[in-house]
């Protein structure tokens, strides 16, 4: 999988991954002011985009499958009940499961502050 610009800083930022012994992951993802995410949609108020949360969560699947081709097919579910501001270390603890057709993958994001900032159900299939 060859990363966006967004994908490949969401990366960098990527600290703490942890494979659980219930099957489930963590990682944390600390959006410094530098993170490209955000210069676009708010100016002046910067939050990070529902998208690039949906872009971490991919990037975070690609590294839980060891680094297999995704293709996301479906968003069945995209909540984003806070926001996510600059400075802000955000956790992703999310379960895969793989299906013979595809992998469906449901991530929770909170902060120290916030539980249940975000929610995501996303299927991909293999590229």
């Amino acid at each position: 999988m060859s990363y966006s610009l967004i994908q490949s800083e969401l990366q960098k930022r990527i600290h703490d991954f942890e494979h659980h012994d219930d099957g489930s992951y963590s990682a944390a993802i600390t959006f410094d002011p530098a993170f490209t995410g955000f210069d676009g949609p708010f100016p002046g108020n910067p939050v990070v985009p529902a998208v690039c949360q949906l872009s971490a969560v991919e990037v975070l699947a690609h590294m839980a499958l060891g680094h297999k081709d995704l293709k996301l097919a479906t968003i069945s579910l995209m909540k984003c009940r806070a926001p996510l501001l600059p400075n802000d270390t955000a956790t992703f603890t999310f379960t895969i499961v793989q299906n013979e057709n595809d992998i469906t993958v449901k991530a929770d994001v909170s902060t120290p502050k916030q539980k249940n900032t975000s929610k995501f159900k996303l299927i991909f299939q293999y590229a």
